[in-house]
Formats: C-alpha cells, sequence, structure tokens
C-alpha cells in the first residue's frame, strides 16, 4: 500500500451505493458486490488476503506504526 491518503468524496460514495442497488444479489451469493469491493480496494492499494471464501474478502490495512 502506498503511503498516499486515499480521498473520496461523498459523490464517489453516492455513486457506489448507486451502483450496488442497482445490482442487487441474495444473501450469500453476492459474488459480483465481492468482485466490485475487491476492485476499488485494491485500486487504493489496499492488499486483499487470500481466503477460501465464496463471497465476502479479507482485507489488510497497515497503519504507520505497529499494533495500530
Amino acid at each position: 500500500m502506498t503511503k498516499e491518503k486515499i480521498v473520496i468524496d461523498l459523490k464517489d460514495i453516492t455513486e457506489l451505493r448507486h451502483y450496488f442497488h442497482q445490482y442487487p444479489e441474495l444473501s450469500n451469493n453476492e459474488v459480483n458486490t465481492t468482485k466490485k469491493i475487491k476492485e476499488i480496494l485494491t485500486g487504493w492499494g489496499v492488499s486483499i488476503l487470500p481466503t477460501s471464501l465464496n463471497t465476502g474478502l479479507l482485507a489488510e490495512i497497515k497503519g504507520k506504526q505497529p499494533g495500530r
């Protein structure tokens, strides 16, 4: 992850909310939602950790100091 600050404005959040509501998925079958969130986090430089989950993901965000 880069040391740059991630900046996202209200317009971006609103667009994401619209996207997720435009393409609803059934519970425990949110494959495209997981894919979209992974794309967003990866674009921000967030590490996506391997998992055996079919939906959902595990992301690692590190702070400046250990344990924080």
